[in-house]
C-alpha cells in the first residue's frame, strides 16, 4: 500500500483498521504502529541492535545511526530489500521533510472544506498527516490550529471537552483507589491503551464516562465502547448536562455493543447495570455482577 498504491502512513492505518485489521494486543492502527514497520529492517530480512548504550549506574543513551549494526539476511524476509529501501526513500521526502507552512497548508485546505477542524476529520482525511505530527511540529494542535487563525473559544470546545473527560475518568480512578486502598489498584498499560481498575483477585474493571447530549429533549447520553475493554465489567459514569462532574453511575456486566450509541436515562438497557450512589458501594456491586455473570455463565454451560 505504501510503495504501490501510495498511500500515506495516516491512510494505510485508516484502511487496516476500515478492513477490522487488528494490531498487536487486538488494538486498533495508529501512525506510530504503521511507521515502525515500514522502518524497521527485519521485515525484509536484517538484524538491526547497538542503537542504545549503557554505563554501569548510568542512563541508557541513543547512539547516532553511524554507530548501529546491521547484519543483512538474519532473518527470513517478508520484502524485498529493493522495496524496503524505496519505503524509506519515500518516507524521507514525505511528512519528516515538508515545512511546518505546508503541513498548516493542509490543515488550511481541510478547513475550506469542511468549514471546521477536528481531530476526527484530521484521522478520517488520508492526505491529512495524524494529529500526532501535528503536536510534536507545533507542541499541541491548538497552536496548529491558531497558527492558521483557527482560534476562537468555539473552535476549541471538542479539544476541551475530551481533556476534561480524560480529567474527570483520572479522578474518578483515583477516588476510587482513594476509597479502597488495600483492594484494588490502577492498572496502566501504556501506549494507547487505557488504564483500568484492578482488583485484589487480578480481574479488570474499566471506566467508561459518558458524555450529556445537552440538546436532547430527554436526559441522554453517548456511549463510545472500546473494543478491547467491551467484555470487561464496567463503570459507566454519566455527566450532567454541562458534561463538567458525575451525574450518576452504574456498574454493567459488560457492554454488548460494538458502535457508539446514544441512551436516555429511562431506556431499558440501563437495567443491565448495578445504579451505585458513591463510590463506596463500588466493590459491592461489582461483586454482584460478577456472581450474576458467573451464574449465568453456569447456566449457559450446565
Amino acid at each position: 500500500m505504501f510503495t504501490e498504491a501510495n498511500r500515506s502512513v495516516h491512510g494505510i492505518a485508516m484502511e487496516l483498521n476500515r478492513r477490522g485489521t487488528k494490531y498487536l494486543g487486538n488494538t486498533p492502527w495508529d501512525y506510530t504502529a504503521v511507521y515502525s514497520i515500514l522502518t524497521h529492517p527485519k521485515y525484509s530480512g536484517c538484524n538491526r541492535f547497538g542503537r542504545t548504550s549503557q554505563k554501569l549506574g548510568t542512563a541508557q543513551t541513543q547512539r547516532p545511526k553511524s554507530e548501529w549494526i546491521f547484519t543483512p539476511k538474519a532473518f527470513t524476509s517478508i520484502v524485498a530489500e529493493s522495496t524496503f529501501q524505496e519505503a524509506q526513500r519515500l518516507l524521507s521526502v514525505r511528512t519528516v521533510n515538508r515545512s511546518n507552512e505546508e503541513l498548516l497548508e493542509r490543515l488550511r485546505s481541510l478547513l475550506a472544506n469542511k468549514g471546521e477542524l477536528s481531530m476526527r476529520l484530521m484521522r478520517a482525511t488520508p492526505e491529512i498527516p495524524s494529529p500526532s505530527v501535528y503536536r510534536s511540529r507545533f507542541g499541541s494542535i491548538r497552536n496548529a490550529y491558531g497558527l492558521i487563525g483557527y482560534g476562537g473559544p468555539h473552535d476549541f470546545d471538542p479539544i476541551d471537552l475530551r481533556r476534561r473527560t480524560q480529567a474527570i475518568r483520572e479522578n474518578l480512578m483515583e477516588e476510587i483507589l482513594a476509597t479502597f486502598p488495600t483492594q484494588v489498584s490502577i492498572l496502566r498499560h501504556g501506549g494507547r491503551r487505557r488504564s483500568q481498575i484492578r482488583l485484589a483477585n487480578d480481574n479488570t474493571v474499566s471506566v467508561l464516562v459518558c458524555r450529556s447530549i445537552p440538546k436532547n429533549e430527554f436526559p441522554t447520553w453517548s456511549i463510545t465502547p472500546a473494543a478491547e475493554e467491551r467484555h470487561c465489567v464496567m463503570l459507566l459514569a454519566f455527566l450532567d448536562t454541562k458534561n463538567s462532574a458525575v451525574q450518576a453511575m452504574r456498574v454493567f456486566p459488560n457492554l454488548d455493543r460494538i458502535n457508539r450509541f446514544h441512551i436516555t436515562a429511562d431506556n431499558i438497557w440501563m437495567k443491565r447495570g448495578i445504579h451505585i450512589t458513591s463510590l463506596t458501594e463500588f466493590l459491592a456491586a461489582v461483586t454482584e455482577i460478577s456472581l450474576l455473570q458467573n451464574h449465568m455463565s453456569v447456566r449457559t454451560h450446565g
